[in-house]
């Protein structure tokens, strides 16, 4: 109640069984140190050690005559739901009794009780299942983002690799087709291609000077 939680918590049911038979729970450190004392006197395994209910009416804590508020703040998001999720808890609390109109007042004004301290309990538990599912997408969406970056790298290099081996066909089929060529053949066709190269070259001397001349011809004209 003074914390907002149970003592004792385990994944499993043997897990818990064993932490409480040997007494094993946390104390927040926003506890102060006159609860922190009574707590550690009251949960104890062995009912001989364990303090008694008149010794825990006597205790410090209980007898301060100015009550510590709890030295931790709740935020109001954290301590009212959100509508939708409000609504599902209101309706899991209605099974056993619940006074909606009481706990929307101690709600309201903070005030820790029973009721309240059940309240917040669901909604922490349903904000860790929210969390859970948030991570799992999160999780899923990072996976298919790798393999999506994955494919395209795999498609990038299968392409590369495609082109090389197409460079690698065609310079192999030119080496085969020069590898049976002779030397003179080669000499013929190196004169062949100079000869090409350089009736190219006054073809396009011949096609400018022709442009010169038209130019000339109609400014003459003109």
């Amino acid at each position: 109640m003074t914390v907002g939680r149970t003592p004792f918590d385990g994944k499993t049911t043997d897990a818990l069984y064993k932490k409480v038979l040997g007494g094993a729970f946390d104390i927040p450190s926003t506890v102060s140190p006159e609860l922190r004392d009574l707590m550690g006197a009251i949960l104890v395994v062995d009912a001989n050690d364990r303090m008694r209910v008149e010794h825990i009416r006597h205790h410090t804590w209980l007898g301060m005559e100015n009550q510590h508020v709890l030295s931790y703040e709740i935020s109001s998001s954290l301590f009212v739901a959100n509508a939708a999720l409000h609504s599902e808890i209101l309706a899991e609390m209605d099974g056993y009794g619940l006074n909606r109109m009481q706990l929307h007042d101690d709600l309201a004004s903070k005030t820790y009780n029973a009721a309240t301290t059940w309240y917040r309990l669901l909604h922490l538990r349903h904000l860790k299942s929210t969390k859970a599912a948030l991570l799992k997408q999160s999780n899923d969406f990072l996976e298919m983002a790798e393999n999506f970056k994955l494919k395209a790298e795999i498609e990038l290099l299968q392409s590369k690799l495609g082109q090389l081996e197409d460079r690698d066909r065609k310079q192999t089929a030119r080496n085969k087709m020069l590898s049976g060529v002779t030397k003179s053949q080669q000499e013929q066709i190196k004169e062949l291609q100079e000869q090409v190269k350089m009736w190219t070259d006054q073809s396009q001397q011949a096609t400018t000077k022709l442009k010169e001349y038209l130019v000339a011809q109609d400014k003459v004209s003109h």
